[in-house]
């Protein structure tokens, strides 16, 4: 593409199976020089630009006409002279490119040259199913721009441009729905001078491929400012900057139930702004990749960042393995629409912040820091941390900060703080104990034996997500809705690598009973390492989960029960039983029987379809955790061992029912 696509209102833009929108070009034009190649002609005039890089005083991630081999970008360095295989230097005083000259087959070298590929102040545009990629958009501007109301973006591919993938731009109203926004370069989605979007089951991942200043300039994932929008059950990860940050005079943004992990920078940061609510997020391994101005301390970042900023809720959220729990920071900021910036009004509650070793890092603290040039004093800033339960490798560490003091929980809780929170301790080695829930189970009302309370045969045809099932409402998935579908008798889940965790839960459902029977097979044979599906048999909000847990690889797996506490932690509570013989692209059949309560009595058996239904049960166990003897959802999840390869690999999911025992043997 040479020339900008600019809808008009109400106008589709609808990618057909294997269409693409490329911004880049073919070289085709070299010349030997040296031991290198060169193509002149290939650059524009040199141009300003914005941008701060990761190295100090280098200007390359400014540089937009980024070059492939073979569609992979190379990395551009300052001179000919530094030239190397997988390295190219754009000369622009010359307009020329040098590469290595590569032995035996040449590769075929592309620039990305077109500025931007749609950008329309249309009204009710629709943008569907585009891959959009290799455009030469500046930092700070966008490959896809929607700077007009009521846009909807949706199940699109936005990948390998230089600046920000998609950014909304005086575009109110817009839903952001179902993409994959990804190996861009500053930036994956970017929200300024719009109100009232919904950002919603992205995938956000490996942004700022091109070198921005990790710690602090508009690199990551996504970024928000002077805006309101709601950020809900995206995938944010492995962005080189902050996974999701909301900075400067923002006023009314959600940031809710999304999965953060393994951001080099803040997981979430809510910066000099107002009006913003964190909630029901997870946030794991995010902080651990700054350089440039990084540090370890609360000042330099968290898992989640609260930055003098007002009226801030932050609860529910699950975090583990960051460089910091939450952080409140009080510094000196100036100035903005409705006056001084302040922290104040900040709400911390019910979060788990999991700060043990070896996972998080030694110095791994929460709390309040305080700049040496603010004066106000911490009482006036109105903060409230409380209900919180934290894990800490021993009783004695000093985990707390306020204001430049750091406090072992005890002297936390005497200063005021989370005089109701918990302090867990996981020595190194250990699983993190389940927060304890006080008081007796509530009683809740049983099923009539024998019936259905969930049942679905998947006999429909979803794109996205996994619809509603025939009994037991619609299935709640996590992350991103790409990653779900349903055809051909079957829903689909899947495993796009390692680290993913597609989950699908019936949530209407909260039963103390339940029979749950399903079969499910991958849609190829896995290569190495492990696949794991867990049916969960019991989901207690908040508390954790009884699941028949699935270990498999080649022709073997295992089948146990385990518990999970709140943050997913899981105890082997049923040992294994061996499975043999088994195809894993056939279906297997797995029955999860939950029963009663104080104790809970689990029991589960496990075959390949095609074979009669084991008389016994494999496994048989009784658990009296309190907190998981009440009412709770079922639901599915797998993912993939750290050395798995093969993928993505999807699990098939068919023939789903849960029914209250009374009428099966």
């Amino acid at each position: 593409m040479d020339k900008t696509v600019s809808p008009k209102d109400r106008q589709t833009l609808r990618g057909l199976p294997g269409s693409r929108m490329v911004g880049s070009v073919v070289l085709s034009r070299w010349r030997s020089d040296g031991n290198l190649k060169r193509a002149d002609s290939a650059l524009p005039s040199r141009y300003a630009s914005a941008g701060q890089c990761e190295t100090a005083g280098s200007t390359l991630c400014q540089q937009a006409e980024a070059v492939f081999a073979d569609g992979v970008p190379l990395t551009p360095v300052s001179s000919r002279d530094q030239v190397r295989p997988g390295t190219y230097f754009a000369d622009y005083s010359s307009g020329s490119v040098f590469v290595q000259a590569a032995a035996g087959t040449q590769p075929v070298y592309e620039i990305a040259r077109t500025r931007t590929a749609i950008s329309s102040r249309g009204n009710s545009v629709r943008l569907e199913g585009l891959t959009i990629q290799g455009f030469a958009n500046l930092p700070q501007k966008g490959a896809v721009e929607v700077s007009g109301p009521n846009w909807t973006v949706s199940g699109n591919d936005i990948t390998k441009n230089h600046g920000v993938g998609l950014i909304l731009a005086r575009g109110d109203n817009a839903l952001i729905t179902g993409n994959r926004v990804h190996s861009n370069g500053q930036l994956g989605i970017a929200q300024w001078q719009s109100y009232k979007a919904r950002i919603e089951n992205n995938e956000v991942l490996n942004n700022n491929t091109r070198g921005f200043w990790i710690a602090d300039w508009e690199s990551g994932g996504i970024k928000i400012t002077e805006s309101s929008s709601t950020v809900q059950n995206n995938t944010v990860a492995n962005n080189l900057g902050i996974g999701i940050w909301a900075d400067e005079a923002v006023d009314g943004v959600s940031i809710l139930g999304n999965t953060i992990t393994a951001n080099a920078a803040d997981g979430v940061r809510f910066e000099i702004s107002r009006n913003g609510e964190i909630r029901d997020n997870t946030v794991l391994g995010n902080g651990l990749g700054l350089k440039r101005g990084g540090g370890t301390t609360l000042m330099s970042g968290a898992g989640i960042n609260v930055n003098t900023a007002s009226n801030v809720r932050v609860s529910g959220n699950r975090l583990a393995a960051n460089l910091n729990g939450i952080g409140l920071q009080m510094r000196a900021r100036g100035a903005g629409p409705w006056g001084t910036y302040k922290l104040n009004g900040i709400r911390v509650t019910g979060n788990t912040v999991d700060m043990s070793t070896p996972a998080s890092p030694s110095g791994a603290v929460s709390g309040l820091v305080r700049a040496g040039q603010v004066q106000d004093s911490v009482e006036s800033a109105d903060v409230v941390f409380s209900g919180n339960t934290y894990v800490y490798p021993s009783a004695g560490a000093a985990k707390m900060v306020r204001a430049g003091e750091n406090l072992t929980f005890a002297a936390w809780q005497s200063k005021g703080f989370d005089r109701d929170g918990r302090l867990l301790t996981s020595p190194p080695g250990t699983t993190p104990p389940a927060p304890p829930e006080p008081g007796p189970a509530p009683v809740v009302p049983e099923p009539t034996p024998g019936t259905f309370i969930a049942r679905d045969d998947f006999s429909r045809v979803a794109a996205r997500g996994l619809g509603r099932a025939q009994t037991g409402g619609t299935w709640t998935t996590a992350g991103a809705g790409s990653l779900y579908s349903v055809a051909q008798g079957a829903g689909n889940l899947t495993m796009s690598r390692p680290g993913y965790l597609p989950s699908a839960y019936l949530q209407s459902i909260s039963s103390v009973v339940t029979d749950t029977s399903v079969s499910f097979n991958l849609d190829k044979a896995p290569g190495a390492g492990q696949v794991y599906v867990s049916v969960v048999g019991r989901s207690v909000p908040g508390n954790g989960e009884y699941r028949a847990k699935l270990v498999l690889s080649g022709q073997r797996g295992a089948v146990s029960i385990v518990r999970t506490d709140s943050r997913g932690a899981e105890t082997v509570i049923g040992g294994e039983q061996q499975l043999q013989n088994m195809v894993l692209t056939k279906p297997m059949n797995v029955r999860l029987q939950v029963t009663d309560a104080s104790p809970t009595r689990l029991r589960v058996k496990a075959w390949q379809q095609g074979s009669p239904e084991p008389a016994a049960w494999q496994r048989e166990v009784t658990d009296n955790t309190s907190g998981l003897q009440k009412g709770g959802a079922v639901g599915i999840l797998s993912s993939l061992s750290g050395n798995a390869t093969g993928f993505p690999l999807t699990l098939q999911v068919q023939d789903w029912s849960t029914l209250a025992p009374g009428n099966r043997p």
